[in-house]
Order: C-alpha cells, then structure tokens, then sequence
C-alpha cells in the first residue's frame, strides 16, 4: 500500500466527512451528527415503532461509518417489521460479515429464510448456530438452534426437508440441555415423534407439554426480577396461553395418528411456532 503524506491524508479525509455531511443532509435528516448518533437516534425511532423514518437514520450511520455493524442490523430489524425479507436478509447478511460474534443476526436470518420458504438456507443457519453455541458453551443458544432445527425437520411443508429420526434426535438434545423445563421444546419433540411413526410417544410428549404449559412452570415465563427479562416473560405467558389451544389440537391428530404439517400455503401451518 502506498504511504500518503499526512496533510494530504488529513485534507482527504476532511473532503470525505464533508461530503458525508453533505449527503446525510440531503437525507432528511439533521446534519452534523456522529454514526453513533444517528444509529442511536434511529433505534429510538425504532422502539416507537417508525420504521421508515428509522431507516433514514440508519442509512446516515452507515453512510458516514460503512463498518458500522449495529446500523445494518437496526435496519434489519426496520425491514423486518415492515415485512420487505430481502433487504432484512440483505442487511443481516452484511451485519454477520462484519461482526461474526453477533449470533442474533443468524438467528433473525433463519427465521426470516423460514418464512419466506428458503428451508434450505434456515437449515445452514441452524447448522451454523448449532456449531458456533457448542464451540462457545452456550448450552440455552444450542438448545435453541437444536429446537427450531427440529421443527423443520418435523414440520415442514415441503416433505425433502422432514427427518424424523433426525428431528426426534435434535428435539430430544434440546430438551435435555434445557432440563425439561420448555413446553415447546416438548411439543416440538412430541412433533418429530409423530413424524418418525412414533404416536404413542407423540401423544404422551405432547400430554407432557401441555401438564408442563398448565401448571406455570414452564422456564420461558418465569420471572427472575430483571426488568427487561421480566417484560419478555409476561408476553411469553400470552404466547404460552395462546400455544396450549394448538397442543390440544395436536394432541388430538397424535391420537389419531396423524403427524402435524405446516401448511404449504403459508408456510406457518395452524400458527407460527
């Protein structure tokens, strides 16, 4: 690399962040502010749900800062919200190379590919997850992977995808690592037995789930006095209110020998897990 002359480096780089001003300025937004106060403003914009004009903040962090990995996942997050896939996995996909070490941005990929029906590419996310969490020891992040990986493999709309042996295997590791404590584990695990031929124990885990969805023991929705992890558990006991309509549902079609399928219409089946 060739060596530049400390004034005429200082010169360029002042030219450069003029024309960043410049251009942010012409964005809508205010100018003169840092990357770090663009994205920072952008995420309040975010909380309260104005996804477009939150965007405009991100793009002015990147602008001035192009290695700025939490504008590119803040914006993500916009997409996301507003439902356009491609530039969320666009925008997720950036923030992975620039910060690998950032597990969420895999973990929102792979829920984006399964929704839009890229199975294939959920599945190498959840592959990737799954290694990455033994490497760290991070047994609640592997558990996870193993879980939603399990559910592909179980319930899956296109057939290619379905492995009961191998999603009784994944579902099985989950919930041993997350000492039985989950409800959906347990239904995800009640799902790939299903899916392998297994109904008998498919009826007895989904029963097990809904003992579990039931008593108010289940982990997801246990307190523990932070107040953010406190927050999250009260609409997890709406979801887990909500879940237990659909494990009794299950329950019944397990009785009747009929494994559970999302639907191929909407690739969310009876609801989204």
């Amino acid at each position: 690399m060739r060596s530049v002359p400390l004034v005429l480096a200082i010169l360029l780089c002042a030219r450069v962040l003029s024309l960043a001003a410049a251009n942010t300025g012409n964005s809508g937004v205010p100018q003169g502010w840092s990357a770090l106060q663009y994205d920072n403003y952008g995420n309040d914009l975010l909380n309260q749900h104005k996804f477009a004009e939150s965007r405009k903040y991100f793009d002015a962090a990147i602008r001035l800062e192009p290695s700025r990995w939490t504008a590119y996942y803040n914006r993500a997050t916009a997409f996301t919200m507003e439902k356009n896939w491609k530039a969320a996995i666009n925008d997720l996909t950036e923030t992975i190379r620039l910060q690998p070490a950032f597990f969420r941005g895999s973990w929102d990929r792979a829920i984006i590919y399964r929704i839009i029906g890229n199975y294939s590419a959920a599945l190498n996310d959840l592959n990737a997850l799954t290694k990455v969490t033994f490497q760290t020891t991070n047994p609640y992040g592997m558990a996870l992977a193993l879980n939603w990986r399990a559910e592909i493999r179980s319930i899956c709309p296109d057939p290619s995808f379905r492995d009961g042996k191998a999603a009784v295997a994944d579902a099985k590791r989950a919930c041993d690592m997350s000492k039985w404590k989950y409800a959906d584990y347990i239904d995800t695990l009640a799902a790939a037995c299903a899916e392998s031929g297994d109904f008998d124990s498919a009826v007895r885990y989904e029963q097990q789930a809904i003992d579990l969805n039931r008593s108010g023991k289940d982990a997801s929705i246990q307190k523990t006095g932070d107040p953010i992890g406190d927050k999250l558990a009260v609409k997890m006991a709406d979801y887990a209110q909500h879940d237990l309509t659909w494990y009794f549902k299950r329950l019944e079609m397990y009785k009747q020998h009929h494994p559970y399928h999302e639907s191929a219409r909407t690739g969310k089946g009876d609801k989204a897990k």
